[in-house]
């Protein structure tokens, strides 16, 4: 086959993938952009209620937490200056919660750098933070997050062990959203040691 040949017959083939998942691919690009939209609309609201809320409270507090954790997504810079906020007032007014929710962030964007040990070792205290404070619910996520950090270094014995710990406490909140992230996680290490049939069971569930 020439070369000229082969282009053209490659165009073809490219033309009729293209054609064929068109529509998938525009209904994915779609979800894309709402995602994107609905992330900037929530930013933005809460970027207006801290610069209208000067006071500062565990609500304000709270609100950079968010910020932070939206950030840890696309903009480290900005998600480290909110984490080091959420850190420093937390300290100020002696705010236990906040310390463990500024120690998740921490835990959040060391993960983000591949520096799986770090994160781990800040998730450890927020959960100490979060004991403290009877703060169950950030004890599940940061035990979530320990499993995820587990599941990315491929021990998934250790992953499993933080994810049943945080399923536990999920339930007894009857956090559900926070119980099928953690059995989605759970999936996953199934599938990373290729035990599609518990992957299966754990995906029912």
């Amino acid at each position: 086959m020439t070369l000229t040949c082969f282009k053209i017959l490659n165009k073809k083939i490219i033309l009729h993938l293209f054609k064929r998942y068109y529509p998938i691919f525009f209904f994915l690009l779609l979800a894309f952009n709402q995602s994107i939209h609905a992330q900037s609309k929530f930013v933005d609201s809460v970027l207006k209620w801290v610069e209208s809320h000067p006071k500062v409270d565990s609500q304000y507090i709270l609100s950079l937490h968010r910020l932070s954790y939206v950030y840890s997504e696309n903009d480290i810079k900005k998600s480290f200056a909110y984490y080091e906020r959420v850190s420093t007032l937390s300290d100020s007014l002696n705010f236990i919660y906040g310390k463990s929710l500024a120690q998740i962030n921490l835990g959040l964007l060391l993960s983000s750098s591949g520096n799986f040990d770090a994160s781990n070792n800040a998730y450890f205290k927020a959960i100490e933070y979060a004991e403290k404070c009877n703060g169950l619910r950030l004890k599940a996520v940061s035990l979530n997050n320990i499993g995820d950090n587990f599941s990315s270094l491929k021990d998934y014995e250790k992953c499993r062990g933080y994810i049943k710990q945080a399923i536990k406490i999920n339930m007894q909140l009857a956090a559900w959203r926070g119980v099928a992230v953690n059995y989605e996680l759970l999936q996953q290490c199934d599938l990373g040691e290729n035990l599609y049939a518990n992957a299966k069971q754990n995906l029912d569930l």
